[in-house]
C-alpha cells in the first residue's frame, strides 16, 4: 500500500464509521475499557462527547486515493498524559501508515507527553510504539504504559 496518507479532523459524519471499526473483533480484542460490543447510542454520546472536548483531538486517515483507512485520537486523561488511540483497517496495515499518521498528528496537535496504554499480549503494538520513540515508564501484570515526550 501506497504510504501517501493524509489525515483530516473528524466530523459528526464519521460517527457510524468510527463504530464499525470500533466493534470490529480486532479492534474489541484490544480494548481497555470493554470486551463486548459498544452500543450505538453509547458511541454516539461518546463521539459528541469527543468532538466537543477541546483537549481530544480525532482524526481520520485517508489513502492516496481518499479512502479512509483508519483513525488516531490524542485523548487528554486526567493525570496530564495525552493517550494515544489509533486504528487502521486491517489491509492497510504493516505498511507504515500507522507511523506516519502520529507524526501528522503530533505536528497538527503539538500536545505531549503522549502515553500508549498496551494490553501485556499484545506484543505486535508494544513493539509498533517502542520503535516509534516511545519509551517504557511502567507496567503491572496486564498493561504497559509507554510514553513519548518531546517537550
Amino acid at each position: 500500500m501506497n504510504k501517501n496518507i493524509s489525515i483530516h479532523n473528524i466530523s459528526f459524519d464519521d460517527c457510524l464509521l468510527l463504530y464499525s471499526w470500533v466493534n470490529n473483533e480486532d479492534s474489541i480484542k484490544n480494548k481497555l475499557t470493554t470486551s463486548k460490543k459498544v452500543l450505538l447510542n453509547e458511541h454516539t454520546k461518546w463521539f459528541k462527547d469527543r468532538i466537543d472536548d477541546p483537549n481530544t483531538f480525532i482524526w481520520i486517515i485517508k489513502d492516496n486515493f481518499n479512502n479512509k483507512i483508519g483513525q488516531i485520537r490524542f485523548q487528554m486523561s486526567q493525570d496530564g498524559f495525552y493517550d494515544i488511540d489509533i486504528y487502521i483497517i486491517k489491509t492497510a496495515r504493516r505498511s507504515g501508515i500507522a507511523s506516519k499518521a502520529i507524526k501528522m498528528a503530533q505536528v497538527q496537535a503539538n500536545v505531549y507527553p503522549l502515553r500508549a496504554i498496551i494490553k501485556k499480549y499484545n506484543h505486535k503494538s508494544y513493539a509498533y510504539f517502542i520503535s516509534n520513540g516511545f519509551q517504557l515508564i511502567s507496567e503491572d501484570k496486564k498493561l504497559w504504559q509507554l510514553v513519548l515526550d518531546l517537550t
